[in-house]
């Protein structure tokens, strides 16, 4: 799939001008007429920096028939890019016969130190630059 991006529209478009933009941009990558099978669109922002003239720009995605043809063409026309892979893979998973040691995970973000303040009744985040420098005396001791 393709990402076609900088796509932009006046605010009170008809639909079908955004799939006229779209094989607008396609034209330019050799794709003919009707090599364009679907397109979704990815994201849609307002450009709003001109008062008088608010624009809607799209990101879109597009499947073409003969996508090989396309990206041999990418490079020469801006905006145009090849759709980044969005699946979701998780980070690491133990084995399910796994019986070691489990992993102990210690942080000393803003959320532990604002907790451990308010519970020793010493206040919220306006203390914590002074704080540091006990706790580190403390462990260190």
């Amino acid at each position: 799939m393709l990402r076609l991006s900088e796509i932009k529209l006046p605010l009170d478009h008809p639909e079908s001008a955004l799939e006229a933009a779209v094989r607008a941009r396609l034209a330019e990558l050799g794709v003919p007429h009707d090599g364009l099978v679907r397109y979704t669109v990815f994201r849609r922002a307002h450009d709003a920096r001109k008062r008088a003239d608010i624009k809607l720009t799209y990101i879109v995605d597009v499947e073409v028939t003969d996508e090989a043809a396309a990206l041999k063409r990418i490079a020469d026309v801006p905006h145009c890019a090849v759709t980044p892979d969005m699946t979701y893979r998780f980070v690491a998973r133990a084995p399910a016969q796994f019986s070691g040691p489990r992993p102990v995970v210690i942080g000393m973000g803003k959320g532990s130190m604002i907790g451990r303040n308010v519970d020793r009744g010493v206040g919220g985040v306006e203390h914590l630059p002074c704080l540091l420098p006990q706790m580190y005396t403390r462990t260190q001791r």
